[in-house]
């Protein structure tokens, strides 16, 4: 069924954020806590069959921090959280914010020590 047809027709949504920043960690050590900040940027947008399309992108900051710990010469796993804040997107002029918080596990190669 389509939106034409009163039905609830399609729709895509996406929202993708990009960060930039510094973050401080020891280069020594079996566990490497780091703490980071810096810039973000969030970007929205939504694409329907009914109300149409529409997209909006905000600048923020982001704080965040961690522990790597490394298992073998080269290889580290880890976590990782991180708070995006200061966030404005508007979508079909409804204003909201795009902050969020977020947990990772980390997997990665060192080249290093």
């Amino acid at each position: 069924m389509s939106a034409a047809d009163g039905g609830e027709g399609d729709s895509t949504a996406s929202v993708a954020d990009l960060s930039v920043g510094l973050k401080l960690m020891p280069t020594k050590g079996t566990i490497r806590p780091y703490v980071g900040a810096g810039v973000a940027s969030v970007g929205a947008s939504i694409d329907t069959d009914f109300f149409g399309d529409d997209d909006d992108q905000s600048f923020g900051f982001y704080v965040g921090g961690g522990a790597l710990f490394r298992i073998g010469s080269h290889f580290t796993m880890g976590v990782d959280l991180r708070y995006v804040g200061g966030t404005d997107i508007e979508l079909f002029g409804i204003k909201g914010d795009a902050d969020s918080v977020t947990a990772m596990a980390l997997f990665g190669y060192s080249w290093g020590d």
